[in-house]
């Protein structure tokens, strides 16, 4: 390829129904502009396809591909609206269009770009087939279209307008400025460039490979109508022509009348005066319908409609020339991310959708959200040193972590250590480890059960039977979720040596701590603080299987004097701490007294679902919020009113066995109309335990009305459908 060292391009591809060759046609459009790496990037707009797989495909490929943006529609809205929103979008001094069936092949483009080159005067350069492997029905259509530009634009005779086309920046401007719509691409571009300023270049046209056309004849025939009365005013002004000219051959008929009858050559009585009445009224109206078409012509061209499209969510590609920041030699601001595990996934992409650079530290390379970052690190996340250095070799911006609580003092560490904003400062050591947290609301007066704490199984064991009473938990002082937790009816039970000793193994520093079982119901949520107050609390009915989280159910069910009580808890913690901004991640109980007790607490987002529960229910987004923080910034949180009951579920299996295959959104809709979303963690061939704890988890899974209870059990069931004991 022959291109000018500093021209960029955008290639922009609009999508329908069209997943399952998405990789092939990026890899193909890879290998065919190898050469312009920097300088190039790929826009794949999903016009609202009905499917499941289109959206997540060109989601995955361009978290794969800093140069690919993925862009999906609310709604659809038709290949050239489509088309129009990518180009709106594309920042290239060329923009590239290409349909997505690939039957003009990728290997094409490089004729487009060479073509630039060769004639740098041309504002747009578009593909010509020799040979067109469409349907007959389309081909004619192709003809009627042709026709009707050589006869409303004076379009060449042999010249063609296809979807494969390279048009300079300033041209693509014009053509985002119109409003209207039903655009017509190729209409605009022969109304809006001189003949001397567009031209052929013949490409090859195959066969289509895959899918079907969405162009059935119902659709041909509505782009024929769309190309004659949405790209001209040519009928108008043809009903306007009509109008005037019928008014003045009515006068020519009424003067012919008059005379005749002046001449005594009409003898009907009355004769004359209908006709002269009915000609001037005809002709009155004929001519007031030809200015009305005037009128209605200059409307057309000058007032826009409704704007022809609205994005729904977008996966940014990295600038052009990432090493020099991009056109405007700015760079993005660099965010880690602190572990990569499956439940940090949406805390990546939601970054990498802000448009941020987004690197993973995480010292377990299999982890999932490796692949949605733009860069890994494979450091602990446990080792404050080593990360502390990393990210002041890479000039990293922000930190932030979601859903672990291990991550939480390193986080701190580096931002205090970088002078970074949004540190969570003390509540990062405070709330992070279990004993200190009891030991802080001892002194702060807040309440607490009452708990022993021990490095030795014996030891403590003796203690807490000496000091506690009834059921209690046994738990690492440094771990988040289940793992190491024990529920013990007795103090006095013969488990708990054996469930201190576990604790201990599990223990990154080997301190355990059994604490009192606090009676009442359980509950969860998130809570957001800015300027040291709690500004909202997304209060959730906790539900549990033992010590692991079986879901959220939001909003809890609880009275407003109950709901302030807990607000109020929640902020005597936040006071106490000196904890500034940034998202909080509770756990509580209520007694019979309606008395709440803080069990557990982090700064930082909640696991097991939260955050997709109170954006689907809100549309608050706690993953942005605390980026937003990370980065120095003061969002608003505005968060709306759910309509109903919305609950997140962890999906596990009934039964032992390997998983024969992944029930598809559609296939379960089908039998819990109540589901929204579902993700699983596990793969085909895997080995599935029965649910005991966390690490038996499968999954997560969004509904929204219905009973909670009975639809967990009933996902459940349907996924211990797809296990093979």
């Amino acid at each position: 390829m022959q291109t000018e060292q500093s021209a960029s391009f955008s290639i922009v591809v609009p999508c329908y129904r069209s997943g399952p060759w998405i990789e092939e046609l990026v890899e193909r459009i890879d290998r065919a502009t190898g050469d312009l790496k920097g300088r190039r990037e790929l826009i794949l707009v999903d016009d609202a396809s009905p499917d499941d797989e289109t959206w997540p495909a060109l989601h995955a490929v361009a978290m794969r591909h800093d140069w690919v943006r993925a862009v999906g529609l609310h709604f659809n809205v038709g290949q050239f609206r489509a088309t129009l929103a990518g180009m709106a979008r594309a920042e290239g001094d060329w923009v590239i269009t290409l349909d997505d069936d690939m039957q003009t092949p990728p290997e094409e483009l490089p004729k487009l770009i060479d073509a630039v080159a060769a004639h740098p005067q041309m504002d747009a350069i578009i593909g010509a087939y020799p040979t067109k492997h469409h349907s007959r029905m389309r081909n004619v259509g192709t003809r009627f279209v042709s026709w009707l530009y050589q006869k409303l634009f004076g379009q060449a005779r042999d010249f063609q307008t296809t979807s494969f086309r390279i048009l300079r920046r300033s041209l693509v401007e014009v053509l985002c400025a119109h409003q209207t719509r039903r655009p017509q691409i190729g209409a605009l571009i022969l109304q809006t460039t001189a003949p001397g300023r567009r031209m052929n270049v013949a490409v090859e046209h195959r066969p289509r490979s895959g899918g079907e056309s969405g162009y059935s004849w119902p659709a041909l025939v509505n782009l024929a109508l769309d190309n004659v009365f949405q790209s001209s005013v040519a009928p108008l002004r043809a009903v306007s022509v009509l109008g005037v000219s019928v008014a003045a051959a009515s006068f020519v008929l009424s003067v012919y009348y008059f005379f005749r009858w002046v001449f005594g050559y009409i003898e009907q009585p009355g004769f004359t005066t209908l006709v002269l009445l009915q000609t001037f009224v005809a002709g009155m109206v004929l001519l007031s319908i030809g200015v009305v078409g005037e009128y209605v012509q200059r409307v057309v061209t000058e007032v826009t409609g409704q704007p022809h499209h609205r994005v729904r969510s977008e996966v940014p590609s990295a600038p052009f020339d990432a090493a020099s920041g991009g056109p405007d030699g700015e760079t993005r601001p660099r965010l880690l991310v602190l572990a990569a595990s499956q439940l940090q996934v949406p805390l990546v992409r939601t970054a990498v959708e802000m448009g941020l650079e987004v690197l993973a530290a995480d010292n377990v390379p299999s982890n999932p959200a490796h692949a949605f970052a733009h860069q890994s690190l494979d450091i602990s996340t446990r080792d404050p040193e080593a990360l502390i250095e990393a990210a002041r070799e890479l000039g990293i911006g922000a930190v932030v972590t979601a859903a672990s609580d291990i991550a939480v003092p390193s986080a701190a560490a580096i931002s205090d250590a970088l002078g970074l904003p949004g540190s969570p400062g003390t509540a990062a050591r405070v709330f992070t480890d279990k004993g200190t947290f009891r030991a802080f609301q001892r002194r702060s007066g807040l309440r607490h059960p009452g708990h022993v704490i021990g490095g030795e199984a014996d030891l403590l064991a003796a203690a807490a039977r000496q000091q506690l009473d009834g059921a209690v938990v046994v738990k690492p002082v440094d771990r988040s979720g289940s793992r190491g937790i024990r529920m013990l009816a007795a103090v006095g039970s013969d488990e708990l040596p054996g469930a201190i000793a576990e604790a201990l193994q599990q223990s990154f520093a080997g301190r355990a701590i059994v604490e009192a079982m606090m009676p009442g119901a359980e509950h969860g949520g998130d809570g957001v603080v800015s300027a040291g107050v709690l500004r909202h609390f997304f209060l959730t009915r906790k539900r549990a299987c033992g010590p692991a989280v079986r879901g959220h159910v939001f909003p809890a069910d609880v009275s407003p004097e109950l709901a302030a009580r807990i607000h109020g808890e929640v902020q005597a913690h936040i006071s106490a701490v000196g904890f500034e901004a940034g998202i909080v991640d509770v756990d509580l109980r209520v007694d019979s007294d309606g008395m709440p007790a803080v069990i557990e607490m982090s700064p930082r987002i909640g696991g097991n679902g939260i955050p997709a529960l109170i954006l689907h229910a809100t549309g608050f987004d706690l993953h942005r919020y605390a980026i937003e923080v990370a980065l120095g910034r003061t969002p608003s949180a505005r968060p709306g009113s759910p309509d109903e009951v919305v609950a997140v579920h962890t999906l596990g299996s009934l039964v032992d066995g390997v998983l024969t295959r992944l029930p598809t959104l559609s296939e379960l809709r089908a039998e819990i109309p109540e589901l929204v979303s579902v993700e699983f963690d596990v793969a085909v061939g895997d080995a599935i335990r029965q649910f005991a704890d966390s690490s038996d988890q499968l999954g997560r899974a969004l509904t929204e009305g219905g009973d909670a209870e009975r639809l967990a059990l009933r996902l459940d069931e349907a996924v211990s459908r797809c296990v093979a004991s």
